[in-house]
């Protein structure tokens, strides 16, 4: 929910998400029973998986262990790669190569003001939503996070504090 409000402050293709606070009630995770809601969304594509071949990653996992979710993908793919094209890849898909990547993180596109925000901030995952969350939002979202995803097998991986390589 963070990363999506700077995402969406520095889009200029999207609407200003105004204060924190106003965002934060008008986010779609917020309204569940809405079309655009984040829960619906996300479950209705972890349901996919029963039916179509899904692979599923997780930022948190890839953060951790890089070269356990390439060799998912690769497992996934039905092919294999050597160990020094694993690692070269393991790299190249490291947060800062990426954020640095013109080709990657938007720098030249018109539309993202940078300024504002860059498009890849800082790759880090549930360290920055504590400066953001007040006391009562944390709240409230964990609560309607509960309610709304007790009827699914996904869980998210919420302790992960592993800096970016």
């Amino acid at each position: 929910m963070v990363s999506y409000s700077h995402f969406q402050r520095m889009n200029k293709r999207l609407l200003d998400p105004g204060t924190w606070e106003e965002y934060f009630e008008s986010y779609p995770l917020m309204s569940a029973e809405d079309k655009g809601s984040w829960y619906n969304y996300v479950k209705g594509w972890w349901r996919k998986k029963d039916s179509h071949p899904t692979l599923y990653l997780f930022y948190e996992k890839m953060l951790q262990d890089p070269k356990c979710e390439i060799r998912k993908v690769m497992e996934f793919l039905g092919t294999n790669l050597k160990e020094e094209v694993l690692d070269k890849t393991v790299y190249n898909a490291s947060f800062v190569i990426v954020k640095n990547n013109p080709k990657t993180n938007h720098r030249n596109d018109a539309k993202m003001n940078h300024q504002l925000s860059p498009f890849m901030r800082k790759g880090d995952v549930y360290l920055d939503w504590k400066n953001q969350f007040a006391d009562a939002q944390t709240k409230k979202f964990n609560e309607d996070y509960r309610k709304h995803m007790a009827d699914t097998s996904l869980s998210f991986h919420m302790r992960c504090k592993r800096q970016p390589t």
